[in-house]
C-alpha cells in the first residue's frame, strides 16, 4: 500500500483543486515537510505509478490511527484479489470511508453478515416454516465459520433443522436433542439484529449483551456437533457435555466473531469481557486439561477433540491417551476403569476438588 503526501499542483489554488474533487487539507498549499490537517477523503489515482485508491493525505509524522485502519482494510481488499479501483470512496468523509470498508474490504464476510441480518429481521417466529427458513439461511454460514474457527472437523456440519426464538425467564438458549432445534431468547435475538443495524453506536453495556447473544448462538451450535442422543440424556452426561461446550464456545468466541465478520461492524466487541456460564464445570474442566497442556490454545484444542466424541467412555479414553503422551506415563487398565467411571458420573458441586482428588489418587499427579 503506497501512502503519499498529496497537494495541489504548482500554480493551482485550493479552490481550483477542490473543483477536481480532491480534498482541501489546510489553509495553505502543502510544500516540503508541512503538517497537513487530516484529509477527509480518499481518491483514485493518487499515484501515477500505482494508479490505485488508498492515497491518504497524511502529515509528515505519519498516518493517524484512523488512517492506519483505512490502510489495513484496503490491504485486506487487495489480498482478497479485488480491484482497488472498484472502491467507491470519492467524496466520503473518513468515518463514511471506514463504514464502507468494514462492509466491503472483506467481501467473503459480507455474505455472512447479510445472512445474519436476514434471519434476525425475520419476525415470523410462530411458524415452523419460518424457523426452518432461518436455519436454512444460516446453516452454510455458521458451518463455514465453525470450520474456519477450528471448532468443527473438516466436512462436519451442525445438526440444526430449525432456528427459533423463545421467551423464557431462566434460559437464554437451548439445543433440543432429537428435534435438532436451537432456540435463542427473543431479547438476545433482537439485540443481535439491532447490533447489525447500528453496531457502531452501541455502548459498552450494549456490547456486553450482544456478545452474550452471539456466544449463546455459538454454544448451541457447538452442542449440535455432537450426537447427544447416542450419549443418553442423563444428568451426568449433560454435565460433561455442558462443560465442554461452554469451554469451547467461550474460548473460541472472538475467533468465531471474526470469522463471521461481526467485528467489522464494531471492533470494540472483541475487547469486551464476558463471564463463562457453567462456571463449576468449565473451571474444573480447565483444571483437568491443564494436566495435559499448559497453554489455553492446547487445552481448547483438546476440549474440541473430546467434544467430537459422543460416547462417554471413549471421551475418557481419549483424554487418558493424551495424558499418557503428555506425561510420558503408562496408564493401566485398572486406572482407566477408575477414571472412566469417575468421568462418566461427573456431577455435584465439588468439581474442582474432585479433579484434584482423582488425578492424585488414580495417577499420582
Amino acid at each position: 500500500m503506497a501512502i503519499a503526501l498529496q497537494q495541489p499542483q504548482e500554480g493551482i489554488t485550493w479552490e481550483e483543486w477542490s473543483n477536481f474533487g480532491y480534498p482541501r487539507t489546510g489553509h495553505t498549499v502543502c510544500r516540503g515537510s508541512c503538517r497537513c490537517t487530516l484529509a477527509p477523503m480518499m481518491y483514485i489515482e493518487f499515484s501515477a505509478e500505482l494508479a490505485e485508491p488508498g492515497g491518504l493525505v497524511v502529515s509528515d509524522v505519519g498516518p493517524t490511527e484512523k488512517q492506519q485502519e483505512i490502510i489495513k482494510l484496503i490491504e485486506q481488499w487487495e489480498r482478497a484479489g479485488k480491484d482497488p479501483k472498484a472502491l467507491e470512496l470519492i467524496g466520503k468523509t473518513e468515518n463514511e470511508i471506514l463504514e464502507y470498508l468494514r462492509e466491503t474490504a472483506t467481501p467473503d464476510k459480507t455474505g455472512y453478515l447479510n445472512a445474519l441480518r436476514e434471519t434476525t429481521s425475520n419476525k415470523d417466529f410462530a411458524t415452523s416454516a419460518g424457523a426452518k427458513a432461518r436455519a436454512d439461511s444460516l446453516q452454510s454460514t455458521i458451518s463455514q465459520a465453525l470450520k474456519d474457527s477450528g471448532i468443527s472437523a473438516k466436512g462436519e456440519a451442525p445438526l440444526v433443522s430449525s432456528l427459533d426464538v423463545m421467551k423464557s425467564g431462566n434460559l437464554i438458549g437451548r439445543y433440543q436433542i432429537g428435534l435438532e432445534k436451537i432456540e435463542i431468547d427473543l431479547d438476545l435475538w433482537e439485540r443481535i439484529g439491532e447490533y447489525l443495524k447500528r453496531g457502531q453506536q452501541f455502548s459498552l453495556e450494549e456490547l456486553v449483551e450482544i456478545k452474550k447473544g452471539i456466544k449463546t448462538l455459538l454454544h448451541e451450535y457447538v452442542h449440535s456437533l455432537t450426537d447427544l442422543a447416542r450419549m443418553g440424556k442423563s444428568v451426568t452426561a449433560i454435565n460433561v457435555e455442558e462443560g465442554l461446550t461452554e469451554y469451547i464456545a467461550h474460548n473460541k468466541l472472538n475467533i468465531f466473531i471474526k470469522q463471521l465478520g461481526i467485528d467489522t461492524i464494531n471492533k470494540s466487541i472483541l475487547d469486551i469481557e464476558i463471564k463463562r456460564a457453567y462456571i463449576s464445570q468449565t473451571g474444573s474442566l480447565d483444571s483437568l486439561l491443564q494436566y495435559v497442556s499448559p497453554s489455553k490454545e492446547g487445552r481448547t484444542k483438546l476440549a474440541i477433540e473430546m467434544h467430537r466424541i459422543a460416547n462417554r467412555s471413549r471421551r475418557a479414553d481419549y483424554y487418558m491417551d493424551t495424558l499418557e503422551k503428555a506425561k510420558g506415563i503408562i496408564i493401566t487398565q485398572e486406572q482407566r476403569e477408575a477414571f472412566g467411571m469417575w468421568f462418566g458420573n461427573w456431577s455435584g458441586s465439588g468439581y474442582l476438588e474432585a479433579v484434584e482428588n482423582i488425578m492424585g489418587a488414580t495417577f499420582g499427579l
